[in-house]
């Protein structure tokens, strides 16, 4: 347990530390349809899986009410000066990978889209 608590730490430290880099170093990665005016905000895959699968203590939690095989992604996002784990689900045919950057609009549960970044 300790082992798993432990490897999840060491995660988020590595998913803070790319944003944190990339926030300076990279141009930005939203379009005119995903504008961080309307919400939209940079994240980055940390994992996929089912409903069943991914961590249950996210700060946004989209899977109630899921059917059964449906894809979710667990994403970090910086929102409000603080990081934020958020599980969203995925578009049919979606796949995005780990370390993958997305963009996702906290507080609505809508699939995260490809920052192409």
């Amino acid at each position: 347990m300790n082992d798993r608590r432990e490897g999840d730490r060491v995660r988020r430290l590595v998913a803070v530390a790319a944003l944190a880099c990339s926030a300076c170093a990279s141009g930005t990665l939203y379009d005119d349809e995903h504008r961080h005016a309307d919400g939209w905000r940079q994240g980055i895959v940390q994992q996929v899986g089912s409903l069943t699968t991914l961590r249950l203590d996210a700060a946004q939690d989209c899977r109630a009410g899921a059917l059964a095989g449906q894809r979710f992604a667990l994403v970090w996002v910086r929102s409000n000066h603080a990081m934020r784990a958020l599980v969203l689900p995925l578009a049919e045919g979606a796949e995005p990978r780990p370390r993958d950057w997305v963009l996702v609009r906290p507080g609505h549960c809508v699939p995260p889209v490809s920052a192409g970044g």
